[in-house]
């Protein structure tokens, strides 16, 4: 949990704004936090002016996990969603910095949700990775099952398309990758 605070604290100053609990509250359950539950947060949990602390943090999901009765399936559901995997080893997202540099003194970023991209995003990542790959590989021993390779030059994207009538188990040995994101 306490990776997990430190990732979700996107100004680094050690502590959760009420802005940045909202995107780990959205990204874990879905849902933004309502001024009812941050006055909760406000009122039960260490706080540094006026943003929740690493302590107040853990506190509040240990309260948690003792409130399900020491079960941790909400905590999994919690870390998972932030890209770790039962082993708590981040490997479904990737950690990354943006640095920003302009002549303007007023120009800054803003921190917004991103939603799941949906059906629309995931057709369109298919379809580009599929358009960029006028060769794709079969799969040995099975003919009805390609393999489609779009590198760029930041990222290697793999599609496999089964155009076979049954189900076909696949395995990629991707253990010396980073940053690896994956989708079903």
């Amino acid at each position: 949990l306490s990776d997990v605070y430190g990732k979700v604290d996107l100004d680094s100053n050690g502590t959760l704004s009420r802005k940045e609990f909202n995107l780990f509250n959205w990204r874990t359950s879905g849902e933004e936090v309502a001024d009812e539950e941050w006055n909760v947060v406000e009122e039960n949990f260490p706080l540094k002016n006026g943003e929740l602390t690493l302590d107040g943090f853990l506190t509040l999901h240990q309260m948690e996990a003792e409130d399900n009765d020491g079960d941790p399936s909400e905590l999994k559901v919690t870390v998972q969603a932030m890209g770790y995997s039962k082993y708590l080893v981040q490997d479904e997202s990737a950690g990354f910095m943006i640095s920003l540099a302009s002549q303007d003194p007023d120009t800054s970023l803003t921190v917004c949700g991103l939603k799941c991209g949906g059906l629309l995003l995931e057709k369109t990542v298919t379809r580009n990775a599929i358009e960029a790959d006028k060769h794709p590989t079969r799969v040995k021993g099975i003919n009805n099952v390609l393999v489609y390779k779009e590198v760029t030059e930041n990222r290697i994207t793999f599609v496999l398309q089964n155009k076979s009538e049954g189900s076909v188990n696949i395995q990629m040995d991707l253990s010396r990758s980073t940053g690896i994101v994956t989708n079903k």
